[in-house]
């Protein structure tokens, strides 16, 4: 019963439009996620060099 419940919530926001927005905004927070994970990596990459310049 709880699965169809469920369904049931996730198929009156899809019409409304607001599953659309949900998704919109859970796409926007991975797409921040992974720039931070490449800035990191990139400084990391970017001390690796200074200290084997050292």
């Amino acid at each position: 019963m709880a699965d169809t419940e469920v369904e049931r919530k996730w198929d009156e926001l899809a019409d409304r439009g607001d599953l659309r927005v949900f998704m919109q905004r859970i796409d926007n927070r991975f797409d921040r996620i992974k720039r931070l994970h490449w800035i990191e990596i990139f400084a990391i990459v970017c001390g690796l060099v200074v200290t084997s310049l050292k």
